[in-house]
This record gives structure tokens, C-alpha cells and sequence, in this order.
């Protein structure tokens, strides 16, 4: 016996297969790392501003690591589960 969330179903239904930009489908996943990406940029130069970065061993290791780690939650924002 399968039990039926009506809220799970309604955030499903939503979901977007693709996203419409003109006459060019785009998947969401890669709106969610170019704004991922925008994000960690902005990150980044505030850790730079603040000279937080001179903790950091090996910028370019952690800035791919934000940006993965902002895709995700992005992601999970945006692209219903």
C-alpha cells in the first residue's frame, strides 16, 4: 500500500522539465550551478575583503568546494526533491 502526500505531489507537479529561454530548453540543473557559480564569486570576494582566504591552503580547491556546496543548496531550493 502506497500512502499519498497531496503536498509532496503538488511541489512534483511544479518541477520544471525544462526551462524556456527564448527558443532554447535548458535544463534546471545548469541555471542552478550558473547561479551556484554567481553566488560563490560573490562569496569569494567577501572572504578576500575580509582577508578570511589566507586560512585557506589551496583557493582554487576551496572555491570549486563553495561552489558545489552553493549549487546544492541552490539546487535544493530550486528543483523541487
Amino acid at each position: 500500500m502506497i500512502l499519498r502526500v497531496p503536498l509532496a505531489d503538488a511541489l512534483l507537479s511544479q518541477t520544471p522539465a525544462e526551462l524556456s529561454i527564448g527558443q532554447v530548453l535548458l535544463p534546471p540543473a545548469l541555471l542552478v550551478c550558473i547561479y551556484g557559480f554567481v553566488v560563490t564569486l560573490i562569496l569569494a570576494k567577501i572572504l578576500n575583503r575580509t582577508r578570511l582566504t589566507r586560512f585557506v591552503w589551496f583557493p582554487p580547491l576551496t572555491f570549486l568546494a563553495l561552489w558545489l556546496m552553493m549549487s546544492a543548496c541552490i539546487g535544493l531550493w530550486f528543483i523541487a526533491p
